[in-house]
């Protein structure tokens, strides 16, 4: 259905359209407030919000849009309202785009290269907020590189609104039409979406980092501007306020606009509930209409001109201003101060370009003409192209990481054999690949399991378990790994001793929980999980416990990143205490309890990205200090029967220095994740350190 008649009243010739002047200076506002909270993001702490604003702008101008052309038409035509959308959007849209698939060629790191291209897809398609929401990114806490087409994400949802909501509306307008209650029945149908979304998103927001990207959780913005439009086309021609109160609205309207940006951090759970401050104060903006007010002033206008510019060039201002960030990133040894000034003035000078030299001249252009449809095949025939050479990009890094994985392992001197006591192998810590980093970066998908079946989500407290190894019937022994994700990267090495001494492996996994039963426990990284983690603890300890087949647990985590909340209130590293009160029910049940020691902590950030750009001769070495602390609190600080730490550590320290090359291998696949290559290259050692901590227990 295109169209629709309509029976309800049309007061709306007295309510005329103009350019105002108030939503201008929201939309500069807002992109200016998203700009420099990614610049400068601990400066403006709440500068996200922007995109708040925007969504109750679109959803104001958007739903008067379709109410006038439905009252005063008595119908409403889908397609060309779509065609000027994608009129509007499209053009800028695939021009960055297009930039960013060039760079990416061009500058971003071959371990980042596939994933960019991913994203670039995600974006040219419009459902970029819905795949960052599948991988978990964590809008504020991502330890991941950064996609240059990430800020498409509230474009994706933007996208979706426009496609959903003149449905929502034609819906309504029948059930109108049959009540016979006109604008009313819309008014109330918004204000339940609004008052619904609202306590959804107040409710879910912060339930997973990817409720931050959900559409529906963003619906509330979007009706409440909706909702102020027909509210104002129901009254016309009569005013919804009195005059008098029109500056005191917009007055606590920029006020909250303000204090959302300055003020309220990430600490919040956004959207959630206190998206209400400055989706309101949008709200009473809009509402005040105080965009007609003359100013005569020489200074008064020229701001007023300069913030008239700012609000017509804020798409185009976002969309460059995020890959400019990214890029110079990359480009530049430090992003400091002056690369930050620089994004700046070239966001608003690209914005500003884009505006006047492609979004303006295709909105305006007689051929895009919104009754000729054939001709916005050009644009489908654009976000092909730019779909197709991501995929090309995509099946040549693919090529390049398959290539360097396949190169025959040295005899003798790859990997931890390098490192072996006795060896005598040169160049330990020299790349045998230029392309060794980005096979590294695909060697985190444990070949042995389905790591997406294999360890239970961080959100969820049930018991998941799967193995490996010798058949149950006929294993002579039946070992248990128990962790987080840095239990899980054993895997490989552990595989080996099974292999060699018929052992069944289960595994018992969860992302972000260390497997302790301290229920006060939370990761540095992520908080939101805790009370799932405390539950899938008690739960596995229990059952390990009660499993008279399972003779040893191997334990392991990212140990030094776990918190705790002591009896003053204060949070601190996890004490030995907590360990042990984790392993005490598996050694009193006669089982033999191995700590594998965690990793060095790199601090280096992605580490085959390190290893990319730093060169083939020993790249990212970090010094052994890195290797101290925690792990597990030296096995829980006192020895007991049972129980023994192993810390292989010396296949990637030497005295002073730790190294993620080794034996031509990047260990590290990621920020510090081992890669299943060389967990496997130290499953001999993992296997006669085993047997002679037996020997000395």
């Amino acid at each position: 259905m295109t169209e629709v008649a309509s029976g309800v009243e049309r007061p709306l010739q007295s309510v005329p359209r103009s350019r105002r002047f108030d939503i201008q200076a929201l939309r500069a506002v807002a992109v200016l407030a998203v700009v420099l909270n990614h610049v400068w993001p601990t400066r403006l702490v709440g500068g996200f919000f922007g995109v708040d604003v925007f969504f109750v702008i679109s959803g104001f101008l958007i739903t008067d849009q379709l109410l006038r052309e439905l009252t005063l038409s008595g119908r409403v035509r889908l397609g060309p309202f779509w065609r000027r959308r994608a009129r509007r959007l499209l053009p800028a849209s695939l021009l960055v785009g297009a930039t960013i698939l060039a760079a990416t060629f061009l500058v971003m790191p071959g371990v980042a290269r596939a994933e960019a291209f991913r994203q670039v897809i995600a974006s040219a398609t419009y459902v970029e907020n819905w795949v960052l929401a599948a991988n978990s990114v964590d809008y504020f806490h991502s330890s991941a590189a950064p996609s240059p087409s990430m800020h498409y994400w509230s474009l994706s949802v933007e996208e979706q609104f426009y496609l959903v909501w003149p449905l929502f509306l034609l819906g309504t307008f029948v059930v109108a039409n049959r009540m016979r209650r006109g604008l009313s029945v819309v008014v109330a149908a918004l204000a339940v979406v609004t008052v619904v979304g609202f306590l959804l998103s107040a409710a879910l927001t912060g339930s997973s980092p990817a409720s931050y990207f959900n559409t529906g959780l963003r619906a509330f913005e979007f009706g409440l501007g909706g909702l102020w439009a027909a509210v104002r086309l129901l009254r016309a021609p009569s005013p919804v306020f009195p005059n008098r109160w029109r500056p005191f609205m917009a007055g606590i309207g920029w006020s909250a606009i303000v204090v959302s940006v300055i003020a309220i951090g990430s600490q919040y759970r956004v959207p959630g509930a206190v998206a209400v401050v400055p989706t309101v104060g949008t709200a009473l903006v809009i509402a005040a209409e105080l965009g007609t007010v003359v100013v005569r002033h020489p200074l008064a206008r020229a701001i007023r001109s300069g913030i008239d510019w700012v609000g017509a060039s804020s798409y185009s201002i976002y969309l460059w201003h995020w890959p400019l960030i990214v890029f110079f990133s990359i480009v530049f040894a430090t992003f400091g101060g002056v690369q930050r000034v620089a994004v700046l003035i070239v966001s608003l000078l690209m914005g500003g370009l884009s505006r006047r030299f492609v979004e303006d001249p295709v909105r305006r252009t007689a051929f895009f003409a919104p009754d000729r449809p054939r001709r916005y095949l050009v644009f489908v025939a654009a976000t092909a192209v730019v779909v197709l050479v991501a995929l090309g990009g995509i099946v040549q890094v693919d090529r390049a990481a398959y290539a360097a994985s396949a190169v025959a392992a040295p005899t003798g001197c790859f990997g931890a054999a390098a490192m072996a006591p006795g060896s005598r192998c040169d160049d330990l810590h020299r790349i045998t690949s230029p392309d060794a980093a980005l096979a590294a970066s695909r060697d985190l998908d444990n070949p042995l399991i389905d790591g997406s079946t294999c360890i239970q989500d961080r959100d969820v407290a049930s018991i998941m378990t799967c193995g490996f190894g010798a058949d149950p019937a006929h294993a002579a022994a039946t070992v248990a790994v128990v962790g987080d994700s840095h239990a899980g990267h054993w895997i490989e090495a552990i595989d080996v001793v099974a292999r060699a001494e018929s052992w069944r492996v289960v595994l018992y996994l969860k992302s972000s929980c260390p497997a302790v039963l301290d229920r006060t426990v939370v990761a540095d990284w992520y908080s939101a999980g805790a009370a799932s983690c405390h539950d899938w603890s008690a739960a596995v300890n229990a059952q390990i416990a009660g499993d008279p087949s399972i003779s040893t647990v191997f334990f392991s985590s990212l140990s030094r990143h776990y918190l705790a909340t002591d009896q003053t209130a204060k949070v601190a590293p996890l004490s030995a205490a907590a360990y042990r009160a984790a392993w005490r029910p598996w050694l009193r049940a006669g089982k033999r309890v191995v700590v594998l020691a965690d990793l060095p902590d790199w601090h280096i950030g992605d580490v085959p990205t390190c290893v990319e750009k730093a060169g083939l001769d020993d790249p990212c070495s970090v010094p052994a200090t890195a290797r101290e602390g925690d792990p597990m609190v030296a096995a829980a600080s006192r020895p007991a029967e049972g129980l023994s730490l192993i810390d292989l550590n010396d296949f990637l320290c030497d005295a002073t220095r730790c190294h993620p090359v080794d034996g031509g291998l990047v260990a590290i696949g990621d920020a510090n994740h081992m890669t299943s290559s060389f967990s496997r290259t130290l499953g001999p050692y993992l296997l006669a350190a085993l047997k002679r901590s037996l020997v000395a227990g």
